[in-house]
């Protein structure tokens, strides 16, 4: 097993050593709200903010979110962040019974320049037991002020 490792270690060109090192783990907060402009559609605002090397790299985004038919969500956004004020988003979900599958993007500007340093594309499948039973509770309560 030694010889292994020793081959493996030559093999990849790897360094050992002994000294202890500290590194700092990066922190994030995030604090949103939705207002209901319908039934369907509501506006919400995200602040965002990681710290890192004690730095606070904050970030803003707005969006629009719509139910189409209870089986299609669209929602389009716009972010604001330190380095970057130009952040179109779109987003797509489908739903189905018990899961919903998503798509995002966070980037729309950028991928339509060809002026991006990166992409953001997220997709994903969200399981949502109980949704139903919730939305119709949630479909019956007065609005109270």
């Amino acid at each position: 097993m030694q010889r292994l490792g020793d081959s493996l270690t030559e093999l990849f060109g790897l360094d050992t050593s002994r000294r202890s090192f500290t590194t700092g783990l990066m922190s994030e907060f995030y604090l949103g709200a939705n207002y209901s402009l319908s039934k369907n559609h509501n506006v919400g605002l995200l602040l965002y903010g990681s710290f890192y090397n004690r730095s606070l790299y904050p970030a803003m985004t707005l969006s629009w979110n719509s139910r189409i038919k209870k089986i299609l969500g669209l929602s389009v956004s716009y972010s604001m962040m330190k380095d970057n004020l130009y952040n179109l988003g779109l987003g797509l979900s489908i739903n189905g019974g018990s899961f919903q599958y998503y798509l995002v993007s966070d980037n729309l500007i950028g991928n339509a320049t060809a002026s991006i340093k990166h992409i953001g594309l997220r997709t994903g499948i969200n399981f949502t037991f109980g949704r139903r039973k919730w939305e119709h509770r949630l479909n019956e309560r007065p609005i109270a002020f």
